[in-house]
C-alpha cells in the first residue's frame, strides 16, 4: 500500500483521500480485466483501467459501492524492475511511504487464462468502461475543489473530462450520420451539429469556484443525455449497480455553495 495513508510519518491524508495499491504479480491480465477478486474487499460500482502516468503498466482505478475509493496498479515483474529504475517512482512514489504485503497466488490463478467472453475490443464494454471512468474523474475533480485546489480541479478536467465528452460526441455522431468520426476534438465545427457545438462551447473550465462547479453540472448533463442515446440506439445494457454511486456523486456536487 502506497500513498498519503500509508504515510503516518507525515500525515498527508484526509477524509477524501483514497487507497493507494501496488501489486506485482506474474498474472497481470487476471487483476486488470477479471475483476471478481474485488468482491473481497466489497462491490466494485465503477471501475476502469488507466496507464500508469510514468509510462509502464496499468492501474485499475475503482470506486465501491460503499464510498472507498482505490487505485490499484497492477504490474509483472519486469514492469516492475522497469519502474524501479525511474526515479520519480523510486523517491516520489515508494519513498513517500508504503506498506509490503507478500501474497501466495492461489492455484486457480495461477492456472488463468483471460477468459475469451471477455471481449475487451467489444463496443458495449468500452461504453460502460468510459462511463465508470467518467465518474471517477468527476468524483476527483470534487475532492481537488473540497481541498480547495481549484488548479488541479481546473487541470484535471481539461485533460480528462473534455477528451471524454469528445469521445462521447463523436460516438453520437457516428450514429446520426452513418459515418466514422475520429477527429479527437479537432475541426469539430466541421463534424458536430449546431446545438451540440454550441453545448461544447458553453464547457469550458476556470479556477473560479462557483464557475468550475456549473461548468462540471453542464458536462455531465451533456454527457448523460449522448450516452443515454447511444444506449438506447445499440439497446445496450448500463451496469445496475451503478446508479446508487452516481447518485452520490451527484449529491455532494449539488451540496458544494457556488
Amino acid at each position: 500500500m502506497l500513498g498519503s495513508l500509508a504515510d503516518n510519518s507525515r500525515r498527508r491524508s484526509d477524509d477524501l483521500s483514497d487507497y493507494d495499491f501496488f501489486i506485482v504479480t506474474p498474472k497481470s491480465d487476471y487483476y486488470l480485466y477479471q475483476i471478481d477478486w474485488l468482491h473481497f474487499y466489497g462491490e466494485p460500482a465503477l471501475y476502469f483501467n488507466d496507464p500508469i502516468s510514468l509510462g509502464t503498466g496499468t492501474e485499475l482505478r475503482v470506486i465501491f459501492t460503499n464510498e472507498i475509493v482505490t487505485d490499484i496498479a497492477i504490474v509483472n515483474l519486469s514492469q516492475f524492475e522497469r519502474l524501479k529504475e525511474n526515479k520519480i517512482f523510486c523517491e516520489k512514489i515508494l519513498g513517500r511511504g508504503s506498506v509490503v504485503i507478500k501474497n501466495k497466488l492461489e492455484p486457480d490463478i495461477l492456472k488463468y487464462k483471460l477468459k475469451e467472453d471477455v471481449e475487451l475490443s467489444n463496443l458495449e464494454y468500452k461504453l460502460n468502461r468510459t462511463i465508470d471512468e467518467f465518474w471517477i474523474d468527476i468524483y476527483n475533480i470534487y475532492k481537488h475543489i473540497q481541498r480547495k485546489d481549484y488548479f488541479s480541479a481546473k487541470y484535471a478536467f481539461d485533460r480528462r473530462i473534455t477528451k471524454l465528452l469528445i469521445f462521447v460526441l463523436e460516438e453520437s455522431t457516428k450514429l446520426k450520420t452513418n459515418k466514422d468520426v475520429l477527429f479527437n476534438g479537432r475541426s469539430m465545427n466541421k463534424w458536430l451539429d449546431e446545438e451540440d457545438f454550441f453545448l461544447m462551447n458553453e464547457i469550458y473550465s476556470s479556477t473560479s469556484h462557483g464557475q468550475l462547479v456549473q461548468v462540471i453540472n453542464k458536462a455531465i448533463l451533456l454527457f448523460d443525455n449522448k450516452m443515454d442515446d447511444i444506449f438506447r440506439e445499440y439497446n445496450y445494457s448500463k451496469k445496475s449497480n451503478r446508479n446508487k454511486i452516481v447518485n452520490r456523486i451527484k449529491g455532494k456536487l449539488n451540496d458544494i455553495e457556488i
